[in-house]
């Protein structure tokens, strides 16, 4: 969202980061038409029956074959842990309105369903709404369709193209291993933050891109002609300013059970503090909104990042930037201190036992000392 005061960013800038984000993609693909083809096209493979059968199950259907059942269930765990997560941390009713966008075989929108939210899920693929559509019937969730159930809607939309009708006006939009398939994920988040009320919010779950080509992704593209492109944290977090909007909250998706030994803690801690495999973040179509939802053990300390975009009048045309909280450089030097500089500070296990022993105001005092510190 852009402050009364502040110039918005041209459209130029806008086109000229779209171009670079897409600059690797397959040329000559149609990715919409790819997308409407693409469960066709796995119906009808050899094991086409066992693609159905995953999609109306999805996430259940994993343990088949002769892996280790571990190995065969980690997807599904991932899948489960994310929908799990996610839900406890928002603050919401029965009454609150999810819209499932790129819904696909529906599996979010259909255990959305069960715990009897209201629900509209969204695909551009007619053949993936049928899907969801006999999913829900084989569990006895029936639709708004069917005229005798009003808290699930399906319907067939781009939602890259247009918002949604006003009556269909939701609370919280998530985009499950979604955002990615979008051309134009600017513009598709800017029609789905207009198709919420204004303290709406939009919760992005999908994997990083490696910034090193995601092979595995490109060979999916050649081989279906659907859209595999995932992003780097930046990339995100431009996208995301582009689209107008206001704040954000990123998260480290860590699940499992951990033996309680300094190594395990250590990759735990790592993994906390630089990980960045996965883009899971919650964001707001206007400031404060996030307090609002979001409720966690400690959240009274959490300062979501600001998603002003900013213009500098004496660099015209410098490359977009990222406004960042002070909170959230204070984290980024303490990463710096953590890796690289303890022992210019004192004796590392010491300083790393002050911070952490400290009550949450003293700590983030603290922390904004050790910050100037490094500044200078």
């Amino acid at each position: 969202m852009i402050s009364a005061n502040q110039a918005p960013l041209s459209s130029s800038e806008e086109d000229k980061f779209l171009e670079t984000l897409n600059h690797n993609l397959p040329q000559g693909v149609d990715w919409k038409q790819g997308a409407l083809d693409y469960v066709a096209a796995r119906l009808h493979e050899e094991n086409g029956e066992i693609i159905r059968r995953s999609h109306l199950t999805k996430p259940f259907y994993s343990v088949r074959g002769d892996k280790p059942i571990n190995q065969q269930l980690q997807e599904f765990t991932r899948e489960m842990t994310h929908f799990l997560n996610t839900l406890s941390l928002l603050s919401v009713s029965s009454n609150t309105v999810f819209l499932d966008v790129a819904c696909g075989s529906g599996w979010w929108t259909h255990f959305l369903a069960k715990l009897n939210f209201q629900v509209v899920g969204t695909d551009i693929s007619s053949d993936m709404i049928d899907l969801t559509k006999e999913r829900l019937r084989l569990d006895g969730i029936p639709t708004a369709e069917s005229e005798t159930y009003d808290r699930v809607t399906l319907l067939t939309h781009d939602m890259e193209a247009s918002e949604l009708p006003n009556e269909l006006k939701c609370d919280i939009a998530v985009l499950e291993s979604a955002l990615h398939h979008f051309v134009n994920p600017i513009q598709t988040l800017r029609n789905i933050a207009n198709s919420l009320s204004e303290d709406g919010i939009i919760i992005i779950l999908e994997g990083a891109s490696d910034g090193k080509g995601d092979q595995y992704c490109v060979e999916i593209m050649h081989r279906y002609n659907t859209l595999e492109r995932p992003y780097t944290r930046q990339q995100l977090i431009t996208i995301l300013q582009f689209s107008g909007l206001a704040e954000c909250q990123f998260f480290c998706p860590i699940n499992g059970f951990f033996l309680g030994i300094p190594d395990t803690a250590n990759s735990i801690r790592d993994q906390v503090l630089y990980g960045k495999y996965w883009n899971v973040v919650f964001v707001a179509k206007r400031p404060g909104t996030l307090k609002k939802y979001l409720n966690f053990e400690g959240s009274s300390f959490m300062v979501p990042s600001s998603l002003q975009r900013v213009t500098d009048d004496n660099k015209k045309g410098q490359t977009v930037q990222e406004t960042i909280d002070e909170e959230s450089v204070i984290s980024n030097n303490l990463s710096a201190i953590d890796r690289q500089s303890w022992p210019e500070l004192g004796i590392k296990g010491e300083l790393r036992i002050l911070i952490e022993s400290l009550s949450g105001s003293s700590q983030r005092i603290m922390r904004k000392t050790i910050a100037k510190l490094i500044r200078k």
